[in-house]
């Protein structure tokens, strides 16, 4: 998937993640790149929902090993060549979970100790990420941990809304006294 991308502006061919498009936990779609996909490249990088996906190379140390779980979109989502995919088979991971603790600073500290360096570039493959020490609760309390976590980042989301609210609340009384139309 090193190709250049097509035009974005006829939705031809198929999303393809990149490095930027990978936050800590979430994955961002604002600026979506498409590429013309072969079958084969659809097959072997097709995400599918619960994937957990990984930058597996980048210049900057801190970037790799970012990750965030894939949850689903609207059309069918690819990774590109730096970024690689975990899909789990079995049910003792929430990737949800394994998403948030590897990237809080404890996580980035258990994976740097498998980045390994070449040519300038940083790098960790699936073995070294399988050779990361991680704390593996039971799945029911990983579970309750991603449900508090979700509950807490939507209230937090409500809480800015409501914050912008309230200062364009307040703007707009502010211009209102000084263009002399509020009444006192």
């Amino acid at each position: 998937l090193s190709r250049r991308p097509i035009s974005n502006d006829d939705n031809q061919g198929q999303i393809v993640l990149r490095v930027r498009d990978i936050q800590a936990d979430t994955i961002d779609y604002s600026d979506n790149r498409r590429f013309l996909l072969t079958e084969s490249e659809k097959n072997d990088n097709e995400l599918v929902d619960g994937d957990l996906v990984f930058i597996r190379v980048n210049g900057n140390k801190d970037y790799v090993g970012r990750c965030a779980t894939f949850q689903g979109f609207y059309e069918s989502v690819y990774h590109s060549d730096h970024i690689f995919r975990i899909r789990f088979k079995s049910s003792s991971f929430n990737p949800l979970y394994l998403s948030y603790l590897l990237n809080t600073s404890y996580g980035r500290r258990q994976l740097n100790d498998n980045v390994r360096t070449s040519a300038g570039q940083y790098t960790i493959n699936q073995t070294g990420l399988g050779d990361t020490q991680i704390l593996c609760p039971p799945i029911k309390k990983q579970d309750e941990f991603v449900t508090l976590l979700e509950f807490i980042k939507m209230q937090n989301t409500l809480q800015k809304g409501t914050l912008n609210s309230l200062s364009n609340l307040s703007k707009s009384l502010i211009d209102k006294a000084f263009l002399g139309e509020l009444i006192v």
